[in-house]
Order: C-alpha cells, then structure tokens, then sequence
C-alpha cells in the first residue's frame, strides 16, 4: 500500500501515509522473523554478510523513510536486510567475549551521552592545540567542521572511554570517602 499510496483511488487520512504503512510493514516482517526458523536457518557469517546491501546503498543512494512510489519497496529490502544482519551479528557478538564489554558500556549509556560532547571538547582541544589552530575553533559544534578523515574514530574512542574512566575514578573517590566517613 506504501508503494501504491498516490494511485489510491480513495485518500486515506494523513495518519496512514507512506510512512505509517512502511513502520507496519517493518513491524509485521519483526513478527513474522520473531515467530519463523528463518532466524536459526543460516550461519552467521552469511546473515551478517547482509551488511553488504546498506552500505552500498548508503554509498550510492540517499533513501530514507521519507521515500514514495516504488522507491519504497528498495528502501524496505535494503533496511531488511540492514536489520537482520545487525540481529543477527548482535547475537553472534553475545556470545564472545567482547559480550561483557559491551554489557558494561550499555549499562553507562546516560553516563556517556552526559559526558561525550564535553569529550569531544578534549579532543578538539588537543587537535587545536597539536595544529596551533586558532583557539576559536573550539567553539566549533559538536566536533571540529575540519579535522582528519580518521578522526571520527578518536572522538569515538575518547566520546566513550573519557565518560567510562570518569565515572570509575568518580566510583573510586566515593568508596574512598565512604570508607572514611564509615570508619
């Protein structure tokens, strides 16, 4: 119906437009993954393979859920198979080691989403500063506009690490003080 919305020959209200009708089409295909083998059929490898299908997508097209016409139907199997594949690696990834590190990161979402963008500011500093660019650069939001093609893996790195080692050493001092005000 999402594909067919403007050849209706009767128009339904706004509340049921193209958009309405692809989030139903991805919440049934949800259920009908949810309740098939499909799921357990084939290796991970191969399901996680699907990966492949967005990125080429994201490369040479600029699809979104805001798309019309028989558009739609492209947008949806490529988000289908974006969506398998990211289940399907994350269930692969739960049952490796990397799991607890990404259980613990997960616990501090608030934590790091408080703090990322003041960490963001210490990167850009320490760019700033290793550049000798102007100081007002840092006023620049929420990263540097120009910096190093690679650099989105440093503000990734600090975005993350800065809030979780802030919030351990912050851990530390309040068993400390505790401990003193215990005692």
């Amino acid at each position: 119906m999402a594909t067919l919305w403007n050849q209706l020959p009767i128009k339904l209200p706004a509340q049921f437009g193209e958009q309405t009708l692809l989030a139903t089409a991805f919440y049934i295909s949800g259920y009908i993954y949810h309740k098939t083998d499909l799921k357990d059929t084939y290796p991970h490898i191969i399901e996680s393979a699907l990966f492949i299908v967005p990125a080429i997508a994201a490369i040479y097209t600029s699809l979104g859920m805001d798309c019309k016409g028989s558009i739609v139907w492209l947008y949806y199997v490529i988000a289908i198979c974006g969506t398998i594949a990211t289940m399907q690696l994350s269930k692969w990834l739960s049952s490796t080691r990397i799991a607890s590190l990404l259980s613990y990161i997960g616990n501090k979402t608030l934590y790091i989403l408080t703090f990322h963008f003041l960490s963001f500011k210490l990167v850009s500093y320490i760019y700033i500063k290793y550049n000798h660019l102007p100081l007002d650069n840092l006023a620049q939001f929420p990263v540097l506009e120009i910096t190093n093609s690679w650099m989105w893996i440093i503000y990734g790195v600090v975005g993350i690490g800065f809030p979780l080692l802030t919030w351990e050493v912050s851990q530390c001092f309040s068993l400390k003080i505790k401990a003193l005000i215990g005692k």
